[in-house]
């Protein structure tokens, strides 16, 4: 019996690192050539999404679709709806996916309520003490509220291109 379950174990083993390493492999979509090539930051597109929506930023990220480079921010407006928008990342033109969620989500108006109270930091502020910290430049940021307490997932990427993981 120990026998049919030796190569069973090995085979699941080995299966599980695959699928790790493909996980791990799929995250980014991007290369840190594109990244490192925009002109503009991702605070800057924060800034420029939360101007042209009069919202506040909860969720920040560098990515690729469909071949372009973009950044792509999700919102809480005052109605509690949650809106995204897609940021040109060498000109900050502000354009808006051709579907818009307007779900209101109990934990995103209360992220973006904290923020508005000062209880949380906005993304911007976050954004600069990471990479100020780190040496690395965000292209990932969210907010999220976990039992009563606003935290925060960062993903960097420094200079050398090591992917750099924050959870507070």
């Amino acid at each position: 019996m120990t026998q049919v379950l030796k190569p069973m174990a090995i085979g699941l083993f080995i299966a599980s690192i695959f699928s790790a390493s493909y996980a791990l492999a799929d995250e980014l979509d991007f290369t840190a050539a594109d990244f490192n090539g925009a002109t503009v930051s991702l605070t800057q597109a924060i800034n420029a999404a939360q101007q042209a929506t009069s919202a506040i930023a909860i969720d920040a990220e560098f990515d690729q679709h469909m071949g372009s480079n973009r950044y792509e921010v999700t919102l809480v407006n005052a109605k509690g709806q949650e809106i995204e928008r897609f940021i040109n990342p060498h000109n900050a033109e502000v354009t808006s996916p051709m579907f818009t969620d307007q779900d209101i989500d109990a934990d995103d108006v209360a992220v973006r309520d904290a923020i508005r109270q000062g209880s949380s930091q906005p993304l911007v502020e976050i954004i600069s003490q990471l990479e100020s910290q780190y040496s690395a430049k965000v292209y990932k940021v969210e907010l999220e509220q976990e039992r009563q307490h606003i935290s925060y997932e960062a993903d960097l990427l420094s200079p050398e291109g090591q992917h750099i993981r924050i959870n507070r």
